[in-house]
């Protein structure tokens, strides 16, 4: 099972730039199979596994 630890840093570090520059509030990584939402410099990030986001209700 992996875990946030096996998210590289860099991914979420160059996400939260892009987030600035393109005023996003909310933010999504899709995941193997860790599930979370936290909170990172003041923006909300959530990890989604992606068999989760592919069955979602829209």
């Amino acid at each position: 099972m992996l875990g946030k630890d096996e998210i590289e840093k860099g991914e979420i570090k160059t996400l939260l730039k892009a987030s600035e520059l393109l005023k996003c509030k909310n933010l999504l990584v899709l995941t193997w199979d860790y599930d979370a939402e936290e909170t990172i410099n003041r923006k909300r990030i959530n990890f989604i596994p992606l068999w989760k986001w592919l069955i979602r209700d829209l």
